[in-house]
């Protein structure tokens, strides 16, 4: 038995091209990701770097707590993009957002 924590970077933008960018530069770093999605309103769309589904401490979770700190590493560097994003936690460890934009 172990604990799981599910883990999930939320980023929006109304710049197609950027997202686009974010979602490779995700995939790149070995995540799975939903989107870019349909704009909504005033061209928003909404890309999600899913949780790894892991048990804590295992490898799997901790390769994909590496993946998630090298996207928002990624993320930060691109202050001057603007971009909209948060990190949610869920599961057996509490619920919340771990990390933001506002950081």
């Amino acid at each position: 038995m172990g604990t799981i924590s599910h883990n999930a970077i939320i980023v929006t933008d109304n710049r197609l091209e950027w997202l686009e960018k974010a979602a490779a530069k995700a995939r790149e770093l070995g995540g799975t990701v939903l989107g870019p999605s349909e704009p909504g309103t005033n061209a928003y769309r909404t890309l999600v770097l899913c949780p790894d589904g892991s048990k804590e401490g295992r490898g799997t979770s901790n390769d994909g707590d590496a993946r998630r700190d090298a996207f928002v590493q990624w993320l930060r560097e691109q202050r001057h993009e603007y971009p909209d994003w948060v990190e949610v936690q869920y599961g057996e460890l509490g619920y919340g957002v771990v990390r933001s934009d506002e950081d």
